[in-house]
């Protein structure tokens, strides 16, 4: 247990005390700022439920156009984000079979390589701030059934891990979840836009599916992460993947895939049952 707590301080010390070197020049990921965003996205989720409590009317009735401009950028923006993993974490996976990508840079490093990964790790975590748009179409064109402690939850747990990782080490083994979630999420927003041309929206029979493979996504997330913070923990030679960040990053991904699981079983389940009565 000592020498457990020990790994965990020195762990500590060195990710978690000083500014990720390439990463200083970023916007938005300062702590204040991050303090702000989180403060302003607590603001809007309270000022959602509260309205939401009163069955408050839609602000907003329509704004397809708006939803549908919104829908092809995410799709743009996370195809790109996909294909810059392509060739930073994937590209080292296929080649190397190092799933515990370092998470630092040293004398050795390829100073273009670590640039490529920071500005992919940063440009994701734009993106889940980009994501709150969500909430704010949910908010606004009064969808109040959306506005969940899943997605309340998720939005704020993934911009806090994404700041972690832009601000102390966008390297490596975070990039696991990017080469994960950003083709999930180039799916889903191709979906989002699809549907929401009437026409089109009664032959979208693969929308369940878009959440099969978000509980695929969280399986196989937690357990690369899970297999880096074993052999962290076992494997001396593993010093360059945090411990803390690899158990949290395995234990997120497990909480995720319990929430989305019972998300799946009320949305799909539940509503097949209804059929049948």
């Amino acid at each position: 247990m000592a020498s457990l707590l020990a790994e965990i301080q020195n762990d500590y010390s060195k990710y978690y005390t000083k500014q990720f070197p390439p990463s200083e020049a970023s916007v938005f990921i300062q702590r204040y700022q991050m303090a702000i965003m989180l403060i302003g996205y607590a603001s809007l989720c309270y000022w959602g439920f509260s309205m939401a409590k009163r069955n408050a009317k839609p602000i907003v009735a329509e704004g397809k156009w708006v939803l549908r401009a919104y829908n092809i950028f995410q799709v743009i923006f996370s195809g790109y984000i996909s294909c810059l993993a392509a060739t930073t974490y994937l590209k080292t996976l296929v080649t190397t079979g190092d799933v515990c990508q370092s998470m630092e840079i040293d004398s050795n490093s390829d100073k273009w390589y670590v640039e490529r990964q920071t500005y992919t790790c940063y440009l994701f975590y734009i993106s889940k701030l980009v994501d709150i748009f969500d909430t704010v179409f949910i908010i606004i064109r009064g969808k109040w059934r959306q506005l969940t402690f899943l997605h309340v939850f998720h939005h704020t747990s993934v911009i806090f891990l994404g700041w972690l990782a832009i601000f102390y080490h966008p390297c490596g083994f975070y990039h696991i979840s990017i080469q994960l979630n950003a083709p999930m999420h180039f799916f889903m927003y191709f979906y989002y836009f699809l549907s929401s041309f009437p026409n089109l929206a009664p032959h979208l029979w693969w929308k369940k599916y878009i959440t099969t493979l978000q509980l695929i996504q969280f399986v196989v997330g937690s357990s690369m992460a899970g297999f880096c913070f074993l052999k962290r923990l076992f494997v001396g030679e593993m010093s360059h993947i945090s411990l803390i960040y690899s158990c949290t990053v395995t234990v997120y991904g497990l909480t995720l895939f319990w929430l989305f699981t019972g998300f799946y079983n009320m949305a799909y389940k539940g509503s097949t049952k209804s059929k049948e009565k």
